[in-house]
């Protein structure tokens, strides 16, 4: 199903037509997982929905808070970051690319309390330390490149690795 630009009248009411099935369309599209409004508005375009009528759809959608960026934001950071075990850098990319203004990506990757995230990716970390070969340096190398992709800081790293060589090390002797 393609959809045009209205050219007339009459196309201007098909849109009108369109728009509770465009709602429809959003609405199925949304009760899987929350989304952002960025994700909708692509979504729809995918399904051949004209810009018109997706920008008079997006509106209600708000309206009735079934989408929300600030929320949407605030719950993807949090299980990115504390169930996922991602660094805070590949979180903001994320949301990044499903059209998260910066303002709520930096609230909702900043309501996340540093030493939950810093528990969360020790326990994780010391359970790769733990399958790790090599060297006490080499250990450390391949921890600090795996936590690094996943995205975390290089202070949480560092905090990290040595968190690893203090109580670890003691214990693999």
């Amino acid at each position: 199903m393609v959809h045009k630009e209205p050219e007339d009248k009459a196309s201007s009411q098909v849109n009108k037509l369109d728009e509770p099935q465009a709602f429809q369309q959003a609405l199925r599209y949304l009760e899987r997982k929350p989304r952002s409004t960025e994700e909708v508005k692509r979504k729809l375009k995918e399904k051949g929905y004209n810009e018109e009528t997706i920008l008079a759809v997006v509106p209600k959608l708000r309206e009735l808070n079934f989408i929300n960026d600030a929320h949407f934001s605030k719950i993807w950071a949090e299980y990115r970051i504390l169930s996922q075990k991602k660094g805070r850098k590949w979180v903001q990319y994320e949301l990044q690319q499903k059209g998260i203004s910066k303002e709520h990506i930096l609230e909702a990757v900043g309501s996340i309390e540093t030493e939950d995230e810093f528990r969360g990716t020790m326990e994780w970390a010391a359970g790769r330390w733990a399958n790790m070969k090599g060297t006490l340096l080499e250990r450390k190398r391949k921890t600090a490149a795996l936590l690094l992709r996943r995205g975390h800081t290089a202070s949480l790293v560092n905090r990290i690795l040595k968190e690893l060589n203090s109580t670890l090390v003691d214990g693999d002797s």
